[in-house]
């Protein structure tokens, strides 16, 4: 299984207005990832996608903050 073939992913990470210059890491299999952000990067297949959820989740959770916001300011 040591000889198993990584499929590698190449993407640009968007830079995160609120924490300037912090890399994104990841934690895999006991393997950490230090990646950057706003330069092209290649990463294993698997990262890419624990990045990816996790960047879905903070999307889902700034939406139902801005609408429990919303609708606390309605009342």
């Amino acid at each position: 299984m040591a000889n198993a073939k990584v499929e590698v992913v190449e993407k640009i990470y968007p830079i995160d207005m609120n924490n300037k210059g912090e890399d994104i890491t990841v934690g895999l299999n006991g393997k950490i990832y230090r990646i950057k952000r706003g330069v092209k990067v290649k990463v294993p297949k698997e990262v890419d996608l624990i990045i990816q959820n996790s960047m879905n989740q903070d999307n889902k959770t700034m939406m139902m903050l801005m609408e429990l916001e919303e609708n606390t300011s309605d009342q």
